[in-house]
């Protein structure tokens, strides 16, 4: 039976938390077992992954390759550093896979200084909260299928991260390689899932649901504007250097990238609508307004976090959740004191609309939060989440370039494999 590692595919843990993926490739005999095995519950029970004496959590997931071979089993876990620090060896990690009682393959991961150093420095907070159930007088319509196409620089990441260790824990299904951006990935998955999703995420994934035949629910979250569309600078100036042609601040600010970068525009471009660069302010707000009231469940609030948490969990069903924490959160961002004056009212002028959009938003979120009594179990979350002590711009800026250096990984291989293919 071979064994793929594809993240990480230098196997080299960098941060406190990494995401481990990869898939197993039968041999003639297995195949045949995990061909005659029609319950899927029971083929997920027989693979498992030890580390030391620790028991991992450890998922089956469709995977990319059985596009070419239906017998490659995916597999999925979220490798938390500071548990597994104990059972290193000279800095070093073995995880064994186990399929069907027996040993498959050990994986063996490096852990960076870096990796150590956070991991016991500022370590993740890893503990479950209880999640107030709604009432039963509670009229709000609830799915088991949530989709969240991000915006961007909303905190979307860390929601993703969140909720995709939730279905981790609970064994729920979900696209953990974003294939739900990609329509012919996303057919060909939802035909070999046998479940269907729980959670599904990404940029493209608007109408990932739509196929499923079951009731969804599709969630987004809005942020206070005008960082929000900082942030997108500095973000992509970092992490997307080769795609995003602005040296400047005052140069993305002027251009009409910035422009279809707004909440507003963003939102009407995931839906697949057009929006004229010449479009009123007025228009474009009832238009952006009309599309969040018709196609979202939940509009939650960046500077609401943990009050959006909670009513996305009630909205899915979650009893628990866990604790989020800031996930690519690009250093360096500039202040909006700081621009000059004329690129300070081009950026009052771009977010005028998205202001609007988020005042409604945070005054809706607010009557919501006080309508649902979550009381204790969200003061006790709130507590704990300010008392996470936030990194400094080093760590993140590494934490960036990490990414970076995956995603380039990801479309040199793509390239090559295209290159093959001809």
């Amino acid at each position: 039976m071979r064994v793929v590692v594809d993240r990480p595919a230098d196997r080299l843990l960098v941060d406190r938390a990494e995401l481990l993926t990869g898939w197993l490739e039968p041999g003639d005999a297995a195949a045949d077992a995990h061909a005659a095995d029609d319950a899927a519950d029971i083929a997920r029970a027989d693979f498992r992954a030890t580390c030391g004496e620790r028991e991992l959590v450890l998922r089956r997931c469709w995977h990319p390759e059985a596009r070419r071979d239906a017998r490659i089993l995916g597999f999925w876990s979220i490798l938390i550093v500071q548990e597994l620090l104990p059972f290193a060896t000279r800095d070093e990690l073995a995880v064994d896979l186990w399929w069907r009682g027996a040993h498959v393959a050990t994986l063996r991961f490096r852990i960076s200084p870096l990796a150590a150093y956070l991991a016991r420095a500022h370590p993740l907070n890893v503990d479950e909260y209880p999640v107030p159930r709604p009432r039963p007088d509670d009229s709000a319509a609830r799915s088991l299928t949530l989709v969240f196409p991000g915006l961007g620089a909303v905190g979307g990441a860390s929601l993703s991260q969140l909720m995709r260790r939730a279905m981790l824990r609970e064994g729920g299904a979900l696209p953990v390689h974003f294939e739900a951006d990609h329509p012919l990935l996303w057919t060909q998955a939802c035909a070999a899932y046998g479940r269907v999703p729980r959670w599904i995420d990404g940029h493209a994934c608007y109408a990932a649901a739509d196929c499923l035949d079951v009731p969804f629910a599709r969630v987004t979250l809005l942020r206070e504007p005008a960082a929000r569309l900082l942030s997108i600078y500095n973000y992509n100036a970092l992490v997307h250097p080769y795609d995003f042609p602005f040296a400047t601040v005052d140069e993305f600010l002027a251009s009409d990238t910035a422009v279809a970068f707004t909440q507003a525009a963003s939102l009407l471009r995931i839906a697949g609508e057009g929006v004229d660069v010449g479009m009123s302010d007025d228009e474009l707000y009832a238009r952006a307004r009309a599309e969040l009231r018709r196609s979202y469940a939940l509009v939650g609030v960046t500077e609401l976090f943990e009050e959006t948490i909670f009513l996305l969990c009630q909205l899915g069903g979650y009893d628990a959740i866990g604790m989020w924490w800031k996930i690519l959160s690009a250093p360096g961002r500039p202040e909006p004191a700081a621009l000059a004056p004329a690129t300070r009212r081009r950026l009052d002028a771009l977010v005028a609309v998205d202001r609007r959009l988020h005042a409604d938003a945070r005054g809706a979120l607010a009557a919501l939060v006080a309508a649902r009594a979550l009381g204790a179990a969200l003061a006790r979350y709130k507590i704990d989440a300010a008392a996470t002590a936030e990194l400094p711009d080093v760590y993140k800026l590494v934490e960036c370039l990490r990414w970076r250096h995956v995603l380039a990984d990801a479309e040199l291989r793509a390239l090559r494999a295209a290159a093959r293919a001809q």
